[in-house]
């Protein structure tokens, strides 16, 4: 029988996470690695993200909608969709400003738990429910 802990399993993927905020990155990280995902990052621009994505073989990346000095995380987005690459929001913004075009895409609000990181990463990837 699956416990809950079984639903937040991450185990075997391989998540790039796109965060600049230092504690919230160092939260995060965290929390995948316990869940058994093997992280690549943070990465704070979106130059890295893009240079980590050519590089390495990520399964999903959650990504934060606005890093410092930077333009907000969309066209990144765009770039993910148009390679059919799974990514997720992990914000501090709230749902209502994401462009219509990323409505059915996972989002996660901060502060999160491991347990809504886990259903974004299964949504994101096809395998659970948006919520």
């Amino acid at each position: 029988m699956a416990t809950p802990h079984d639903a937040d399993t991450l185990a075997g993927l391989r998540v790039l996470l796109v965060e600049d905020e230092y504690l919230v990155a160092r939260g995060l990280r965290r929390l995948l690695a316990d869940a058994g995902a093997t992280v690549f990052g943070p990465v704070g621009t979106f130059a890295d993200a893009r240079a980590a994505l050519a590089a390495e073989a990520i399964d999903v990346v959650l990504l934060d909608i606005a890093l410092r000095n930077e333009e907000e995380s969309y066209a990144l987005a765009d770039e993910l969709v148009a390679a059919g690459r799974p990514f997720a929001f992990v914000t501090g913004y709230d749902r209502s400003v994401l462009p219509e075009r990323f409505a059915g895409t996972p989002w996660v609000g901060k502060p999160f738990s491991q347990h809504a990181i886990a259903r974004a990463v299964r949504t994101a990837m096809g395998s659970g429910a948006v919520e």
